[in-house]
């Protein structure tokens, strides 16, 4: 790669993007160079660039040529495919996001910041919201031991729709993908408040997880759209920093709720709050699109269902879907059946999924022709690591995570208010330290030492859960070890989705940024695939060296099921054995977590690269613009555009 100059131009957070951006513009494009003698021999006309105006294109300007190749001619060919029709398809989406964005006035672009600073802080306490209510509406339903079942089935769910979504937003558009992302919620939402059993909660609960694959990864698809290689890690954690105060604000609201008014009029409530809060970016999304369509700047392009349907590759998806499903879900559910992998049904279903998994894989390399997960892309080493430590990452917050809320209402006593501060804790810590970390990457244009020291702040989070989560801990230790560990996982988040995203070119962020939640997801589901088989095949066992044989098993069954109305009363003796179960339980879970942090730091130390962060959108276009800009330093060369 090439350094940027120091004096080669600098991104805004937020602003249009580096004049390479403009290359866009052209649909399939040549930068054609030839010594000067050839090109006064030849009479064709010469775009002379030098370091002010390079890739210096005004609105749709393009200096056409001559369309022959003389045999001694060079040429450098960018967004080149096999098959160029269906690569400007796949490209119709990202490119649609920046034309617009070259059309934005200032105030058109305060307009999209602050339409997405309120999507975030709106989503920030709706997710906040909504988890803690799914506790007590398992609750209700007497269904609390399939929490980390249903999170199974939502991160499976969600891992499966993220990079279908992505490669939506690149053929369809972002706002049309957005807007339809944000009208799964309202229909989630009105499912789940009427629900009368699981099995309708459980439905209202995937619509809602297909909701939220596409919103969460298109947010950070409008943040790479916008932002520079070098800015993009400050401008993400400041767009989340409202986060800081949602959770408090949430923990107010959930208690307020569920001693009022009830979990289900709070589904209801979020129904009407989500969508409103989403209204200004998508409309801001959709006004320009369509003054750009106007002004002539965005050409739409028809496509069909069947080219559509290759674009998202339905095939891989669908393989891959099965496939996940019947991998994660018998690791939970096997706990249910009398002796467990003896159960014929499981260890068969488990196997069956390993085949479909295997068989997705030799549909992505040798049949789809737009591959879900390219095999290509593990070639770089900043992807092959980012993937890997954000399955790691995820493994070890799920496992952590999912039981922290009931465990510490039972445990601790502590109200809905407080349990929610302390499951949101670790974001605080997250936030506040991705945003630092952000800054330091701006400044020194670097991200692996970072990275390294971030995964060691981590790994010292979760020994620290392993000691303070007991019976005996003080609330001070409790929030410690969240805030800890979730400073070291905002240090290296911040770090590893900028290495990845930079090292392809811009077509292909929503993609890989797609790939990286997928990771996410797909580590969350094996963590609470995890959390959810400690938690049934431990529980009732822990419980019954707690309480001793004089307590009956329908007792066992009602703690096991429920936190609420069915606890011994507080400081019984009773009390203090449950508690002591539980945090048994809690503590197999953190110890997993650890272990999960070792390979985190090897990865980061051993195999993260430590590429310059420039002022473009990615390595490419940085290297693009920069040699562009020293043309004029080479006496005997030149540069011509064509289309």
């Amino acid at each position: 790669m090439t350094a940027a100059r120091p004096d080669s131009t600098t991104l805004s957070s937020f602003g249009t993007g580096h004049p390479a951006s403009n290359q866009l513009r052209l649909r399939k494009w040549h930068i054609e160079t030839q010594d000067l003698e050839d090109a006064d021999n030849n009479g064709s006309q010469d775009v002379a660039l030098g370091p002010s105006d390079s890739f210096g294109l005004s609105g749709a300007d393009v200096i056409a040529d001559n369309e022959s190749e003389t045999p001694d001619r060079k040429s450098e060919t960018f967004f080149e495919d096999d098959d160029d029709d269906l690569e400007l398809q796949e490209m119709a989406g990202a490119e649609k996001s920046d034309l617009v964005a070259t059309a934005w006035s200032s105030t058109t672009r305060r307009h999209f910041i602050v339409g997405l600073i309120i999507m975030v802080v709106v989503g920030g306490l709706e997710g906040s919201m909504a988890g803690s209510f799914s506790t007590y509406a398992l609750s209700g339903l007497n269904k609390l031991s399939e929490e980390g079942t249903l999170d199974v089935a939502s991160s499976v769910i969600s891992v499966v729709l993220k990079l279908p979504f992505a490669k939506a937003s690149d053929v369809l558009g972002r706002a049309e993908t957005y807007a339809f992302a944000v009208s799964l919620y309202v229909v989630a939402y009105v499912v789940v408040a009427l629900a009368g059993s699981f099995n309708v909660f459980a439905l209202g609960s995937a619509i809602y997880t297909a909701g939220a694959a596409g919103t969460h990864v298109l947010t950070f698809v409008l943040i790479a759209d916008f932002t520079s290689m070098r800015s993009r890690g400050l401008a993400a954690n400041a767009f989340f920093l409202p986060s800081l105060i949602t959770p408090a604000i949430s923990g107010i609201l959930v208690d307020k709720v569920i001693n009022g008014i009830g979990w289900r009029w709070g589904y209801g409530i979020l129904a009407i709050f989500y969508p409103a809060g989403a209204a200004f970016l998508v409309i801001t999304l959709f006004r320009k699109q369509r003054e750009a369509r106007k002004a002539g700047v965005v050409i739409e392009e028809k496509t069909t269902f069947r080219e559509f349907a290759s674009q998202v590759d339905l095939g891989g998806v669908l393989l891959l879907t099965l496939g996940l499903a019947m991998v994660l879900i018998p690791i939970t559910l096997s706990s249910k059946s009398s002796g467990h992998w003896k159960t014929g049904w499981v260890p068969a279903l488990f196997v069956f999924g390993i085949i479909l998994l295997l068989a997705g894989w030799q549909y992505e390399r040798r049949i789809a022709r737009h591959p879900a997960v390219p095999g290509s892309y593990f070639k770089y080493a900043a992807i092959a690591a980012t993937l890997s430590v954000a399955i790691l990452d995820a493994i070890g917050y799920a496992v952590t995570h999912i039981y922290l809320f009931p465990w510490s209402v039972a445990v601790h006593n502590l109200s809905p208010r407080d349990a929610t501060y302390l499951k949101h804790a670790s974001g605080v810590g997250q936030i506040i330290l991705g945003l630092i970390t952000g800054a330091l990457m701006h400044r020194m244009r670097s991200y692996k030492l970072l990275a390294v020291f971030g995964s060691i702040v981590r790994l010292i989070g979760y020994g620290l859960m392993t000691r303070l989560r007991t019976n005996d801990s003080t609330l001070f230790e409790l929030f410690i070890g969240q805030i800890v560990q979730g400073a070291g996982t905002g240090i290296i988040e911040t770090t590893m989705i900028v290495a990845s995203q930079i090292v392809v070119p811009h077509a292909d962020v929503a993609r890989i940024t797609a790939m990286i939640a997928m990771s996410f997801h797909l580590g969350g589901g094996i963590g609470s695939a995890i959390a959810g088989g400690i938690y049934t095949s431990t529980f009732k066992d822990r419980l019954r060296l707690r309480l001793g044989s004089g307590v009956g098993e329908d007792v066992i069954d009602k703690v096991y099921d429920s936190i609420t109305g069915t606890l011994p009363e507080w400081g019984s003796v009773q009390r203090i054995a449950v508690n002591a179960a539980y945090s048994d339980v809690i503590g197999y879970m953190t110890w997993v977590a650890l272990v999960m942090c070792f390979p985190v730091v090897l990865l980061m130390a051993f195999v993260m690269p430590n590429n310059r962060l420039g002022d473009g959108k990615d390595l490419a276009s940085d290297k693009e613009a920069n040699d562009m800009d020293q043309l004029n330093d080479v006496p005997l060369r030149t540069a011509k555009i064509t289309t």
